[in-house]
């Protein structure tokens, strides 16, 4: 059986969800949208990726394989580096307003 692969936006900030939402969208994957601590542990493991904000990224650091982890900040920035290495994160990108 195969299964699809999936992407987990896990996005608080107001202005970077619904670019978080479009980013994943566009890759034609299944989205899991969430931000409960215990549905990012149940499901950052299968998933090809994972997106997530400065207020979640704790719960999907170290849960997932590294490479597949973002870190995502709005604009103006700047990134957050020591949290991104701490998670583990594959990178740590400033999404557009």
């Amino acid at each position: 059986m195969t299964t699809t692969p999936t992407i987990l936006v896990s996005v608080t900030d107001p202005v970077l969800h619904p670019e978080a939402i479009n980013i994943a969208a566009a890759t034609g994957m299944d989205i899991i949208d969430t931000s409960d601590p215990r549905d990012i542990v149940r499901h950052a493991p299968k998933a090809a990726a994972i997106l997530v904000d400065a207020t979640t990224a704790t719960h999907a650091g170290g849960i997932h394989p590294r490479g597949h982890l973002f870190l995502l900040h709005p604009e103006p920035g700047p990134v957050d580096w020591t949290l991104a290495v701490r998670i583990g994160a594959a990178d740590a990108v400033i999404l557009p307003a």
